[in-house]
């Protein structure tokens, strides 16, 4: 669920987030499409955020051009 507009699931994300650190185990937050969430996982401190707010995905052959031009 989104959660710039789910109560609970800040609540959740935030423990388990907690926990994992806690853990010393590496979370990667997916689905990320808005600037709200960004700044919600920020004050999370998330450091490991991935979606489509910071690209789409591409094929392959795609990918590695753009790092070969």
């Amino acid at each position: 669920k989104d959660i710039t507009t789910n109560d609970k699931s800040v609540v959740m994300l935030r423990h388990l987030t907690a926990m994992l650190k806690e853990l010393d185990i590496e979370c990667v937050i997916e689905g990320v499409e808005t600037q709200a969430q960004i700044d919600i996982l920020h004050n999370m401190n998330c450091e490991v955020i991935q979606g489509f707010f910071y690209g789409k995905p591409i094929p392959s052959k795609d990918f590695y051009s753009m790092f070969m031009e």
